[in-house]
């Protein structure tokens, strides 16, 4: 069965290598519902598409696509798990968390220092030479 869904990424993403040195990334992530969380889910991913997962952090939400499958394991405790698992095969972020701490950012043109404010643009005094039709 196939899914492509939206997820927030529970923790960091842990990467590791299968036993013949492919490149692995494994991740938890939940739907997000209007603000209170959802399903959880198991992510796993292979080559490219493990390093590019492994560059998410905690927080962030994600667009996935692949495959869902049951995956029975033992956790440390010993007790049998049943999680819901997607095997990625398509990914993109979509929404990077902020950084808790960001220093305010000062507004300098470039070019000669001085403070200065972005200049807003009205679009109704726009004057192109386009046709009114194709």
């Amino acid at each position: 069965m196939w899914t492509n869904t939206t997820l927030r990424l529970s923790g960091d993403p842990k990467k590791i290598s299968t036993k013949t040195g492919t490149p692995m990334t494994v991740a938890h992530a939940f739907t997000d519902l209007g603000g209170e969380q959802g399903y959880g889910f198991g992510l796993v991913a292979f080559n490219e598409i493990a390093t590019a997962l492994a560059q998410y952090r905690k927080g962030e939400t994600l667009a996935v696509t692949g495959g869902l499958q049951i995956n029975n394991f033992t956790n440390k405790k010993g007790e049998a798990v049943e999680q819901l698992q997607i095997v990625i095969d398509g990914l993109s972020g979509i929404k990077k968390r902020s950084p808790v701490h960001q220093a305010p950012r000062e507004k300098k043109n470039p070019m000669s220092g001085a403070d200065y404010e972005p200049a807003h643009m009205n679009m109704n005094q726009l004057n192109d030479d386009l046709p009114d039709h194709f």
